[in-house]
């Protein structure tokens, strides 16, 4: 029974954060955007350049952002993107 608490706690967290890396998000950092531009050598949303190369799959049909005050943390892009 001790080590429950912390099966619940890690099911939650990995609940909150769904499929997304760790090393990509704090509790909310990450979101679906819908308003991404695909430009010469990357992508373009929320005042950020993502180069291509930098660009990682995104485990459904849409593109997310995971950004913590100001910055650039991981960029998402469907596989057909």
């Amino acid at each position: 029974m001790h080590g429950f608490p912390l099966a619940a706690a890690l099911s939650i967290l990995q609940f909150a954060h769904s499929w997304y890396p760790l090393v990509c998000c704090s509790d909310e950092d990450c979101a679906p955007v819908e308003d991404v531009e695909q430009v010469k050598g990357g992508y373009r949303t929320h005042g950020y350049f993502i180069p291509t190369a930098e660009a990682r799959p995104s485990q459904d049909a849409r593109y997310h952002l995971c950004h913590h005050a100001g910055r650039l943390i991981c960029f998402f892009v469907p596989l057909n993107g």
